[in-house]
């Protein structure tokens, strides 16, 4: 046996979470074979638009090619926002479960965690002040066309470092780090009521 099948015999496999499994499978590549599409098209129409319009006005040429960009800019912004909807709907699901599990009142997200926090009299590694930005967002995608601040029972705002220019904007870094945090969420509450029901 070599060292190399002796080294892979004896590392430790993680098995992923479910949750994490759920997310990778709906959010995170759903997200990914968007954006990519998004990036083929987007080189696709430039290259159409420079065989179609040559180099006799090369002006002409760059202003198409600018404004096709920041068509495609827009399109990435949409498959971010879109992917927060997707990662917010599911951690609502997984934290509403958690809930049910423990015979505890079932609300919105941001109730349903401080109920596990204080059933649990321990907060989460995730403040729940970080999910309540992301509903925001979520709500602004669905019910305010993306924008940043709206009128729903008084004025509602997302938190300012979702913002640009007055529009809601989600980067693809902003996204990951709330991939990640949901998932470390949900596998703290996973682990904590686990022990919790093995002493019982």
């Amino acid at each position: 046996m070599s060292d190399f099948d002796e080294e892979l015999r004896n590392t430790v496999v993680e098995e992923s979470h479910p949750f994490e499994i759920e997310l990778n499978v709906l959010v995170k590549v759903n997200h990914q074979l968007t954006v990519e599409g998004i990036t083929k098209l987007e080189e696709d129409e430039i290259a159409r638009t420079r065989d179609s319009l040559g180099l006799e006005d090369p002006d002409l040429v760059d202003s198409q090619v600018r404004w096709q960009q920041s068509f495609y800019v827009e399109m990435r912004r949409a498959a971010n926002h879109l992917a927060v909807v997707g990662l917010v709907t599911r951690l609502e699901h997984w934290i509403a479960r958690f809930v049910r599990l423990n015979q505890l009142p079932v609300s919105s997200l941001c109730k349903n965690i401080k109920v596990l926090n204080d059933s649990l009299h321990e907060v989460g590694p995730v403040k729940e002040s970080f999910f309540k930005d992301l509903v925001t967002v979520r709500d602004s995608v669905i019910h305010a066309d993306s924008k940043a601040k709206w009128q729903y029972k008084g004025t509602r705002e997302v938190a300012k470092h979702y913002q640009n220019g007055g529009e809601l904007d989600v980067t693809e870094d902003q996204l990951k780090d709330a991939i990640s945090k949901a998932i470390e969420q949900v596998k703290w509450y996973d682990e904590k009521f686990t022990q919790a029901r093995s002493k019982t």
